[in-house]
């Protein structure tokens, strides 16, 4: 009868223990999910910083971009908007630093005519074709353009040629000396 006791007592103080564990893991349960729920606002609101932060760059980045077309160009309204929006476009799209792109157009525009328009259209081409497989494209359209007028070449020629180049293995400088001599 003493050992049924001593059982019935050690397992109501199991019992009372294992009650207890319960209780203190339901509110370890509730207290972790007020944690996770405290740590998702937290890593929601870093995340919305982050894309203000990422935004006004952008922002600051479009901005400083249409100042420079504005003065390369001497363009307003529509047409600058256009311009500035596409340089970036093939800046992200070939890896480029957009001004440098706009800066080629412009050059290629002024030396050998043709619009903005067409101008971004045959870089785009080059950039497909292979122009810039020496990575050099976008100098050689904005040092060379007046000789490629002398030359009685084209801004399309001028990209074919240098496409040309790049897929023989030529360095495009090269060959642009060469059609120098050539002259």
């Amino acid at each position: 009868k003493k050992r049924a006791n001593n059982l019935r007592e050690a397992l109501q103080g199991a019992e009372d223990d294992i009650d207890h564990l319960t209780q203190s893991s339901k509110e370890f349960g509730q207290s972790t999910s007020g944690w996770e729920n405290v740590s998702t606002g937290i890593n929601q609101t870093i995340e919305m910083v982050d894309r203000l932060a990422n935004g006004f760059n952008f922002s600051t980045d479009i901005v400083t971009l249409r100042a420079d077309i504005q003065r390369l160009t001497d363009t307003s309204g529509q047409q600058l908007d256009d311009l500035t929006a596409k340089a970036y476009k093939y800046g992200k799209i070939f890896k480029e630093e957009p001004y440098k792109i706009a800066q080629a157009v412009n050059a290629m525009t002024q030396a050998n005519g043709g619009s903005f328009e067409e101008n971004f259209t045959l870089i785009e081409k080059g950039f497909e074709k292979g122009a810039d497989a020496n990575k050099d494209m976008l100098d050689q359209l904005r040092e060379y353009p007046a000789f490629f007028r002398e030359l009685g070449l084209t801004n399309s020629e001028a990209v074919a040629v240098m496409a040309k180049a790049g897929l023989c293995g030529l360095v495009s400088d090269k060959a642009i000396d060469w059609l120098r001599e050539a002259q």
